[in-house]
């Protein structure tokens, strides 16, 4: 195969000749292909946003006081919007596995803060600030600079943006609807097994209030896996599709990715779009 026909997708057709292209398939080993890689990034998510998700109906973080439940939501909503922001360039210059497996940890972390606030209404990991300093400026800026929430917020960032290229890029062009709904099944599947995990636990309990201690480390050890799952995740290079098609990340310079970055980000498309992602984040407070 030639080298331009490697770097490129083939463009899919109506036709016979597509039609013939798309009967012939190309050895392929499990661990490299795309279903494969498809289920790590969904046993990603459903480990780490996933159960963050089931733990955020909880009490733990409901046994805050006023000002700590606001300044984590806040904190941690603010950088995640950040990181889902550059995310790009950081996956960019990492790759995709790196980025994976770092995006996996920060919900242990606040997993755990939520744990420890629980069982001896420790607040202060849950912002990971001087609490007898909350109200002086000194107080605030290191609160918010070694937050929890804001550890949880730049993980999840990083992970909604790593796994996009790796849902559109890897599977083979006529193979990514099925891909997509794999991945969706997952990511959905995580708040309902997570719930129903809660539910049989606590299920006995013939008190009112927060669900037992039991519950969060059953949790916090399913999130716990999420990091060795990411580490099976293939390099794009090694990824073998059935149709022959090698995936290749460009690689830029730091101008060039900036550049670049900035002509997305203020393009015409992006921002006619923002007022659909304001809408997909606060209409979650009528849920909730």
């Amino acid at each position: 195969m030639k080298e331009s026909e490697a770097t490129t997708i083939p463009e899919l057709k109506n036709d016979a000749t597509s039609e013939q292209e798309l009967t012939y398939s190309y050895p392929v080993h499990w661990f490299r292909g795309t279903i494969f890689q498809i289920l790590v990034v969904g046993g990603v998510f459903f480990c780490a946003p996933g159960m963050y998700n089931a733990l955020s109906s909880l009490g733990a973080g409901g046994l805050a006081t006023p000002w700590y439940a606001n300044a984590t939501a806040a904190a941690g909503y603010v950088f995640m919007a950040f990181f889902c922001l550059i995310g790009g360039i950081i996956v960019g210059k990492i790759g995709v596995k790196a980025a994976l497996l770092i995006s996996s940890t920060g919900d242990i972390i606040y997993a755990g803060s939520l744990y420890l606030n629980s069982k001896n209404g420790t607040q202060w990991f849950l912002m990971f600030g001087p609490y007898n300093l909350q109200n002086t400026a000194y107080g605030l800026i290191s609160n918010f600079l070694f937050a929890g929430s804001i550890l949880s917020g730049c993980t999840d960032g990083l992970m909604y943006t790593v796994e996009g290229p790796v849902i559109t890029s890897y599977p083979e062009p006529h193979r990514r609807g099925r891909m997509l709904a794999l991945w969706v099944f997952m990511r959905n599947a995580a708040p309902v097994i997570g719930g129903a995990i809660i539910f049989g636990l606590n299920s006995s309990l013939d008190s009112s209030g927060g669900v037992s201690l039991e519950t969060y480390l059953v949790i916090i050890g399913i999130m716990c896996a999420g990091p060795f799952i990411a580490t099976l995740l293939s390099h794009p290079e090694n990824v073998q599709r059935k149709d022959g098609v090698k995936i290749r990340m460009r690689k830029a310079g730091w101008r060039q990715t900036f550049n670049e970055w900035y002509r997305v980000v203020c393009s015409a498309n992006i921002l006619l779009l923002c007022p659909l992602f304001f809408t997909s984040w606060f209409y979650g407070s009528y849920i909730g």
